[in-house]
Order: C-alpha cells, then sequence, then structure tokens
C-alpha cells in the first residue's frame, strides 16, 4: 500500500478540486439565476408603473402613495397583488440628503 501513496494522494487532491469546482459552478449558476430575475422584476414586474419626470427635483411622493396603495389593497386584496419603488439614479447631480438602499422583497 506505501507504493501507492503518493498515487492515491494526487487522486484524492483531483477528486476534491473537482468536486469544489462543480459546487463553485452550481452556484455560480443558481446565483445568475437570481440575478436574472431580480433584474426582471424590476424592470417590467409591475402592471402600474409611475414615473417622475428627470426635471422633477423632489421626485415622487413615495409615502402618499404607499399610503393610497395600502389602503387599497386592504379594501381591495384582488386589485393589487404588490408593488414596488425604483429610484431614478444617484449619479444625476440631484442634491440627495439620505440614501436609503433596501432589498426589493
Amino acid at each position: 500500500m506505501s507504493a501507492h501513496q503518493k498515487r492515491n494522494s494526487k487522486t484524492a487532491l483531483m477528486v476534491s478540486i473537482s468536486l469544489a469546482f462543480i459546487i463553485m459552478g452550481g452556484s455560480g449558476a443558481q446565483l445568475e439565476t437570481q440575478l436574472l430575475t431580480d433584474y426582471l422584476a424590476s424592470k417590467i414586474g409591475s402592471d402600474l408603473v409611475a414615473w417622475s419626470l428627470p426635471m422633477e427635483e423632489t421626485g415622487l411622493d413615495e409615502y402618499q402613495m404607499r399610503m393610497f396603495l395600502d389602503k387599497v389593497m386592504v379594501d381591495n386584496p384582488d386589485y393589487i397583488k404588490n408593488y414596488t419603488f425604483i429610484s431614478r439614479g444617484t449619479s444625476l447631480g440631484y442634491p440627495y440628503n439620505k440614501i436609503r438602499i433596501s432589498p426589493l422583497c
């Protein structure tokens, strides 16, 4: 058995590297799938889209819109299933005092 020890260690190393590659490939594919799903949900994930015009400095009144949509969801659950807000980019040069980042879900 000692004669095959070097060969067995090379085989064990090859199996370990192969298994690590398979796990990394699988997790990378799963991450890419989730990324694509989230991207599509953010771009076309709603029946109702409200845009603020680029020349507006204040943007949309998200608080009032949330209150209205939450009330509609409670009063008529069949009308709105869910909603989300997407902000414009902060690199547009508008004066932002606070930036709050949160997940979509």
